[in-house]
């Protein structure tokens, strides 16, 4: 199993992102790279969800139903834009209370190292990270992120309207009580 997904399994642990559950960098442009990580995290998971350790087997479902909705983001052009803009603003928060606590703005040199190093952001999405964070925090719409996939395809237009609301997924463990193996 792959150390990064072993991290996981542990309950006070919890990915910050898709990205990261993935052990992708942030932005990673490569669909196909994306999607070739999903498929990799869920079989690795696979049989850790009827774990002899009931918190394990808790841990891999919850891991799944994340990993579901990794799959439905990177699946959607419109709901990877949401998803990407979101994180964004996250990261310019969280700079702008980095820069406030020690009471100065860093040059675009130490922002740069800041997102790739301390935020693990994809270098080619570093540029334009850095322009987003340069917005003011209410010109915050829907970005139209590139992305790279074998197909090529050309996205369609984000929707305007956001991504309706459903309520998350309850996970349970499959399989009898006393038939679960470890994997």
């Amino acid at each position: 199993m792959n150390e990064s997904l072993k991290q996981w399994l542990d309950p006070t642990r919890k990915p910050r992102s898709h990205y990261e559950l993935l052990g992708q960098p942030l932005f990673e442009p490569n669909l196909d790279t994306l999607k070739a990580a999903l498929r990799e995290r869920m079989r690795d998971l696979l049989p850790y969800q009827s774990h002899t350790n009931k918190q394990t087997a808790q841990q891999a479902c919850e891991l799944m139903t994340q990993l579901g909705a990794a799959s439905k983001v990177f699946n959607n052009a419109a709901d990877l834009s949401e998803y990407i803009r979101r994180m964004r603003v996250e990261i310019r928060d969280e700079l702008r209370a980095v820069q406030a606590r020690e009471g100065s703005a860093w040059p675009a040199e130490q922002i740069a190292g800041w997102l790739m190093f301390r935020k693990d952001i994809h270098p080619e999405a570093v540029a334009e990270t850095m322009q987003f964070l340069q917005q003011p925090a209410d010109a915050d719409q829907a970005v139209t992120v590139p992305v790279k996939s074998a197909a090529n395809s050309p996205s369609p237009p984000p929707n305007p309207l956001p991504p309706p609301q459903t309520a998350p997924r309850q996970s349970r463990v499959f399989g009898a009580a006393g038939s679960n193996s470890s994997p």
